[in-house]
């Protein structure tokens, strides 16, 4: 009995051992388990900070391109408008001294006429007082 009593707590004793030794395995590989997931975690976080790193490195390049784009256009409009007004100066400028031409040419055609006719009442006048003296 004593030796069956000794087989049966040797028996237990490696069970317990046993036991002992698949929970130890178990706590380790759920530790192991756990790093795995922490280092994937941390791995994830940091894919996610480089990712939004890049899209706000995307971001600025674009926001700077259309600020680029924004002065290039202003700069091009502010030229095309400076070559509209100094066409539009220039067009003046052509018309003023056609006016100008155009008003002297009239003011010298009125001249000639009034001197004309100015030249006309007095051979006029000749005439008659020719006639006059004549008749006289």
């Amino acid at each position: 009995a004593a030796a069956k009593a000794q087989v049966a707590k040797e028996a237990e004793r490696r069970a317990q051992a046993a036991a002992q030794r698949e929970v130890a395995v178990g706590l380790k590989k759920a530790k192991e388990a756990e790093k795995q997931r922490a280092n994937q975690f941390r791995r994830k976080s940091e894919q996610d900070r480089k990712l939004e790193e890049a899209r706000g490195r995307e971001v600025e390049a674009a926001r700077a391109k259309l600020e680029e784009e924004s002065q290039a256009l202003r700069a091009k409009a502010l030229a095309e408008a400076s070559e509209l007004k100094a066409r539009a100066q220039a067009e003046a400028g052509q018309i003023r001294a056609k006016a100008v031409a155009e008003a002297q040419a009239l003011a010298e055609d009125g001249a000639r006429a009034a001197r004309a006719e100015a030249q006309a009442f007095a051979a006029q006048i000749r005439a008659e007082a020719q006639a006059q003296a004549r008749a006289l």
